[in-house]
């Protein structure tokens, strides 16, 4: 339906939380992030679009708590992809084809001039990601196969994370009673598909 939607995880009752732009559905909501306040950030490639696309570009929107009319922030990013909030809210990474930038937030969802990420790893397709509560951020890497951890300067720390018989990571979130299990989804056949755990991280996950 090209939409965001909330769903009661114990009902299974479904809220469309917006659905539309300029009048036309949006083409395929991909990943989102939501603030304190409840505002939401959501990337909307074309990868899984109706043809013609419902939408003249791909890009990144803005919806203000309890409203259901989104704001376009960006329009110049092919196929952004992965998205999540800085610890203090005041940045937001999103990740396309390239790599991934960090951009400053304002609070009306405005975005600043976007700063390219510094590690060279990144400089490929990146799929979902998360932070933790030190502000690392885990980035999927399409290409590799793999989830690896950057410091807030950007810099790689650990190893880069797999999951079994390289089975192709597409987000990335944090859970557990502790916040230190690391949930990975994964495309593929037979058991390279599904959802996988990586229980003991060092540092929690947000939300925490």
């Amino acid at each position: 339906m090209g939409g965001i939607v909330r769903i009661n995880p114990s009902s299974g009752a479904k809220t469309t939380l917006t659905a539309s732009f300029g009048g036309n559905r949006f083409d395929s909501p991909n990943d989102l992030t939501i603030r304190s306040d409840g505002a939401i950030l959501f990337t909307d490639p074309n990868f899984q679009a109706p043809t013609p696309y419902p939408q003249p570009n791909t890009g990144v929107y803005f919806l203000p708590a309890g409203s259901n009319m989104a704001k376009l922030l960006m329009m110049n990013t092919n196929n952004p992809n992965g998205i999540t909030l800085s610890l203090d809210e005041k940045s937001v990474y999103i990740g396309d084809g390239s790599g991934v930038k960090s951009y400053p937030l304002s609070a009306d969802g405005t975005l600043g001039t976007g700063t390219a990420l510094a590690a060279s790893t990144l400089n490929g397709t990146t799929d979902g990601m998360v932070i933790d509560c030190a502000g690392n951020l885990y980035v999927v890497l399409v290409n590799a196969h793999t989830v690896i951890a950057l410091d807030p300067t950007g810099k790689v720390v650990g190893n880069p994370i797999a999951v079994p018989n390289n089975g192709q990571i597409t987000n990335v979130a944090f859970g557990g009673t502790d916040h230190k299990t690391l949930y990975m989804t994964v495309m593929g056949s037979g058991s390279m598909r599904g959802v996988f755990k990586l229980t003991g991280m060092p540092i929690p996950g947000l939300p925490y």
